[in-house]
């Protein structure tokens, strides 16, 4: 698993995300994911977020990005476990 994770902050990783909890995105964000986007984002927003994925820069939605500002401003921290991947998560990583 730690070379999964390695592996996920040496290169841009975009997640496709229909519901989220904000503990589940700061663990994936902390594990290395760089971006996050929802199936409704328009083809110009998810060009956009490949760019951005690509030059490692965190892309979230507005109120996802509020969101996980505010919790990390509170100290909300959550410790990624490898054991909580699934295959198919471990198999893209």
């Amino acid at each position: 698993m730690a070379e999964h994770v390695d592996l996920a902050k040496r290169i841009g990783i975009l997640c496709l995300f229909a519901h989220y909890d904000l503990p589940t995105i700061i663990r994936y964000l902390q594990a290395g994911f760089t971006g996050f986007i929802t199936p409704q984002a328009t083809v110009a927003e998810l060009a956009t977020a490949l760019l951005a994925t690509s030059r490692k820069e965190i892309v979230l939605p507005p109120a996802l990005a509020s969101q996980a500002l505010a919790a990390l401003a509170r100290g909300i921290q959550t410790v990624p476990d490898p054991d909580e991947l699934t295959e198919r998560e471990l198999e893209v990583l």
